[in-house]
């Protein structure tokens, strides 16, 4: 009779330790990310790590990192954006991953809005209806999270799951969220520092 209790006890108890450690994780890898940010100027090095920290974090079977163009800030419905980071679970993915083509209608509206999308279920998510690359490509569950800095949105990070059983969470959502605001604060002081450059040239 009093063993149920001690299993509910030890069920609930566990579920908070598991929860304590997921928020834990997360504040290790933005720490690690604010760190190796602080001083780094070159863009690619910004999003490689930047997708690194997300692949390494969640459980993403692709993570595909989004520069706008740098003069392209006038009118978020014609940005145009180039992948120039991706991360992908074997080498197959990792092919699909760097020509990875993500609705305009996602970026479009995650940048307009500069907040980020979860969908747990793409193929049937009116957010992805007529996004016929998510879905022939089998994506189940995707994040995308706009790069907003003060002066202006400088692109997004994207991440994907192909596990038809599986979704992401929303600490997944937490996590991006927060490497994507980081991301973008990393953009902004390196175009800066680009400009600077240029002027004392």
């Amino acid at each position: 009779l009093h063993a149920k209790p001690d299993l509910a006890a030890t069920a609930a108890r566990d579920k908070v330790l598991e929860a304590l450690q997921r928020k834990a994780n997360i504040l290790s890898a933005l720490f690690e990310m604010s760190k190796t940010l602080g001083s780094v100027f070159d863009l690619t090095a910004i999003f490689d790590k930047a997708t690194d920290i997300i692949f390494r974090s969640t459980p993403a079977d692709r993570v595909v990192a989004l520069l706008a163009d740098n003069g392209s800030n006038s009118s978020l419905s014609d940005v145009n954006l180039t992948p120039i980071a991706t991360r992908a679970r074997d080498e197959k993915l990792q092919a699909h991953a760097s020509k990875l083509t993500i609705g305009r209608t996602i970026t479009r509206k995650v940048m307009r809005d500069r907040v980020a999308l979860l969908s747990q279920d793409a193929a049937s998510d009116e957010e992805f209806a007529g996004v016929d690359s998510i879905v022939s490509q089998g994506v189940r569950s995707t994040i995308c999270a706009p790069l907003v800095a003060e002066s202006r949105v400088h692109g997004a990070l994207y991440a994907d799951r192909l596990d038809p059983f599986a979704a992401f969470k929303p600490d997944d959502l937490e996590l991006i969220s927060a490497v994507a605001a980081q991301t973008a604060i990393a953009v902004e002081n390196a175009r800066a520092h680009e400009r600077l450059a240029r002027e004392e040239v």
